[in-house]
């Protein structure tokens, strides 16, 4: 029989789960921590007893989260959850600990994925059929692509700090989930605490005629027979303008000046 003589936490939401096939063992352990937790003196709590897979991922960082898979328990706290919930986690870890279970605690934000028989060391099973999830299931921090053999795959993808994740449901069907990331999402995927997203800088050529007339080739033609230097100054493009600039020979300017200077002798 389990005890109950512990230090009372003042408010308290709180889930216990079991996996969908849960032994008879499993579910009795959890029915009877249940009825334990609510004999607790100064609580004020709503809990329950349900599957893991209608445990809601986001409610991990709003309550206390207790998993019990065969004789091992693992209690998820929230991260930034009262002092309160601690202290109830501790009260149920003792709980369970009587009873001969295995217990771990663990922080909300190590919980990476809602298929929670990976926190228990146990891959995650794809449904026998056609469809195939390559980040196996609901998991918010690693991007992946879902899909049935015959059809195009469905990425992970993000809008704003909304995730919408892709995933083959109990029936085999690709099934999609919007997910609030805490910490914002980028590139198909939920970030770490502190990560920084990736920010791609593009250079975009609004207009390739411009491009195309970024180097300038300057073309010096040597003097003509009329002793007149020709410049050419051609940009690349479709239409080639030529500039000609017509520059007198030294030779020119000198009989010039030697008319002028003949007038004041």
């Amino acid at each position: 029989m389990l005890s109950s003589v512990f230090a009372a936490s003042d408010s308290t939401a709180f889930v216990i789960g079991v996996t969908d096939d849960a032994s008879s063992k499993d579910t009795t352990i959890a029915n009877d921590l249940l009825g334990e937790l609510q004999k607790l003196p100064g609580h004020s709590f709503a809990g329950k007893v349900t599957t893991f897979s209608d445990i809601d991922y986001n409610d991990i960082y709003t309550q206390v989260t207790i998993l019990i898979y065969k004789d091992n328990a693992i209690i998820i706290v929230a991260l930034d959850g009262p002092v309160s919930d601690v202290i109830f986690a501790s009260n149920a870890g003792i709980l369970l600990t009587a009873q001969g279970i295995t217990v771990e605690t663990v922080l909300s934000d190590k919980v990476r994925s809602v298929n929670f028989l990976e926190l228990f060391g146990i891959e995650s099973i794809q449904v026998d059929s056609d469809c195939i999830d390559t980040d196996m299931g609901l998991n918010y921090y690693e991007l992946g692509e879902t899909y049935l053999e015959s059809e195009s795959p469905q990425e992970d993808s993000c809008t704003s700090d909304i995730l919408i994740e892709f995933f083959c449901d109990s029936q085999g069907i690709v099934s999609e989930q919007t997910y609030d990331c805490p910490n914002g999402c980028s590139e198909g995927r939920c970030l770490e605490a502190g990560e920084i997203p990736n920010v791609v800088n593009e250079t975009v050529v609004e207009n390739e005629s411009l491009a195309q007339i970024e180097e300038e080739v300057i073309e010096t033609i040597p003097q003509n027979d009329s002793g007149v230097t020709i410049t050419e100054n051609r940009s690349r493009g479709t239409d080639e303008q030529v500039e000609v600039q017509s520059v007198q020979s030294e030779g020119f300017f000198a009989s010039i000046i030697g008319f002028f200077v003949s007038l004041f002798t």
